[in-house]
């Protein structure tokens, strides 16, 4: 088995920004500002490949229908 540094590994995590779907601009943290970024799959040499396709959302729970 070979140990290689972190930077010469072949396969990398890919982050990227998120984004405002509404709007197209970069979404930022609620507290400082900071634009905000993701997992959103693997990075193999120069190709990105999205594992992550779903964007989850948390929201308040209306009343229930009877």
């Amino acid at each position: 088995m070979r140990i290689c540094k972190r930077k010469d590994q072949a396969i990398r995590t890919l982050y990227k920004e998120k984004l405002d779907t509404e709007t197209g601009e970069l979404k930022q943290s609620y507290f400082d500002g900071v634009v905000s970024i993701s997992l959103r799959g693997i990075k193999l040499g120069e190709k990105e490949i999205i594992t992550r396709i779903h964007e989850w959302r948390l929201e308040n729970r209306g009343t229930r229908a009877a």
